[in-house]
């Protein structure tokens, strides 16, 4: 999730994470280069650090984030 509410789902088969407001529409589509693509996290100093998991590639990449990302969880405890 980003800080602002949007949801980012990594969509297998469109090649690329979906970035869904809290309305539901599609704020964007950021493609990748893996058809398997499966997870997004995020983290850094400013939460703008993400890191997909393209799967049928087996690559984790880490790429800058337009939006600042929520950390995870087990974070914030």
């Amino acid at each position: 999730m980003e800080e602002c509410g949007n949801i980012c789902v990594a969509t297998i088969g469109e090649c690329g994470i979906s970035v869904i407001s809290p309305e539901g529409e599609l704020v964007e589509f950021v493609e990748t280069p893996d058809i398997f693509t499966t997870n997004i996290c995020f983290g850094g100093e400013d939460m703008m650090d993400a890191w997909i998991c393209l799967s049928a590639t087996g690559k984790l990449v880490k790429t800058r984030w337009k939006r600042p990302g929520l950390k995870l969880e087990y974070l914030n405890k």
